[in-house]
């Protein structure tokens, strides 16, 4: 049986303090850290391919104002989203769901973001989630995607993706109606009202996991794991991030791959 991790952190798409976020080198390096979730956001290409990218805009790769979403899975293949970063990274490219489920081992919660798209999309990507990977995948998107994804996977793992008042009683309520297995409370920079305690409590009393984002360095990433949030989504140096964790015993993962379980 696979053994996932109970408690540390999330790594927001992978080791971005040293590689290029949302990238193969940045997942890969994010791995080799330890972390014990990996977060990254599902897009799909204008001619039905899905690809790994929070990019809003092309504009930070290229200076194109347009959304990487209105470009061909050839065109996109073409980008280089590594030189921005250092040119060790150059000729770094866009990566397909399907490449990325591929090189991640299958003891590290993935948390995948689906923020966008219509219905059939969610059916899509949950329909390549359930090839071996549902025990691991956190889909982490809005109610009626959560509703059409169970019915192609209904053992897929879910987080309630709200912009509606997250820090509120309401959107704990709502995602204990929904059954999901995590939620996701945001830090000040992104919500209105903070976390407080009374909803770590009410959501762990249900039986729901925790996640906040995002947490900035390490007295932040401590003090959320005392407070009880299962999962800090951080945006410092994961070797930083795993130091939190090592203070209150949470160690980092050794990632066992599907080969190795056949073996």
């Amino acid at each position: 049986m696979i053994k996932l991790p109970e408690k540390g952190v999330c790594a927001h798409r992978g080791e971005i303090a040293t590689c290029p976020e949302s990238t193969i080198a940045a997942l890969k390096k994010a791995v080799s850290i330890g972390a014990q979730m990996i977060e990254f956001d599902v897009r799909k290409s204008i001619d039905g391919h899905f690809f790994i990218s929070h990019e809003f805009t092309l504009e930070r790769i290229d200076g194109r104002n347009i959304s990487p979403t209105e470009l061909t899975w050839t065109e996109l293949q073409k980008l280089d989203v590594g030189s921005h970063k250092g040119d060790q990274f150059k000729n770094e490219r866009i990566p397909t769901l399907e490449e990325t489920l591929k090189i991640m081992p299958v003891n590290v919660w993935l948390l995948v973001h689906l923020w966008s798209g219509d219905l059939k999309m969610a059916q899509e990507v949950s329909r390549i989630i359930s090839c071996n990977r549902q025990h691991q995948v956190i889909l982490g998107t809005t109610p009626d995607r959560i509703k059409v994804a169970r019915e192609v996977c209904p053992e897929i793992k879910t987080m309630h993706w709200s912009n509606n008042c997250p820090n509120s009683f309401d959107y704990v309520n709502e995602s204990i109606e929904l059954k999901v297995d995590f939620l996701r409370f945001w830090s000040m920079q992104w919500a209105k009202k903070p976390m407080t305690q009374e909803l770590v409590n009410k959501a762990k009393e249900a039986g729901i996991k925790v996640l906040y984002c995002e947490a900035l360095n390490y007295d932040e990433i401590v003090r959320l794991l005392e407070m009880g949030i299962d999962f800090p989504i951080v945006d410092c140096a994961l070797s930083e991030a795993m130091n939190a964790c090592k203070k209150l015993n949470y160690f980092p993962v050794k990632p066992n791959f599907p080969e190795d379980i056949k073996r």
